[in-house]
């Protein structure tokens, strides 16, 4: 019996907005990064976070350093998608496109009906975004500013 084909990607955010990368395809979705996990034959060889980062790296250049903040997954019918909301200090440039996009945004939250969100993500888009407002609202002491984990 073939393994579930596993996916994960980031939803990477400075609290105000979101990096979205447009698609290299002809209906040009606005998307996170992230794809489909490595498998040997029908075996899958990494864990979602690996697949998350993995991907990240490859399609921006880079995998950021901040908190993760919430964990989603969700199960289609052909695959297992997991989300992590990573929160960054701050937007950061020097991102480098892999084939699969043509572009890329800072996009604030509030302008996401003027882009052509991929369909899953517009679906759960006011999920992030109760996630990440949470998170924000949260009075956070020194202690636990302090010891919150900025890797993941």
């Amino acid at each position: 019996m073939a393994t579930r084909e596993q996916a994960a990607g980031m939803f990477i955010t400075d609290g105000h907005n979101v990096l979205l990368l447009k698609r290299n395809e002809p209906e040009g979705h606005w998307s996170l990064p992230g794809g489909h996990a490595d498998k040997e034959g029908e075996k899958v060889i990494e864990s979602p976070i690996q697949t998350a980062r993995r991907e990240t790296q490859e399609e921006i250049g880079k995998v950021p350093s901040g908190k993760r903040i919430y964990t989603s997954s969700e199960k289609y019918d052909d695959y297992d998608w997991t989300t992590y909301i990573i929160y960054v200090n701050k937007k950061f440039g020097g991102i480098k496109l892999s084939k699969e996009h043509t572009d890329y945004v800072w996009m604030p939250f509030d302008e996401a009906s003027n882009y052509n969100l991929h369909p899953k993500l517009a679906h759960k888009w006011s999920k992030y975004l109760f996630h990440i407002k949470e998170f924000l609202n949260k009075d956070h002491t020194f202690k636990e500013f302090f010891y919150l984990d900025f890797s993941f």
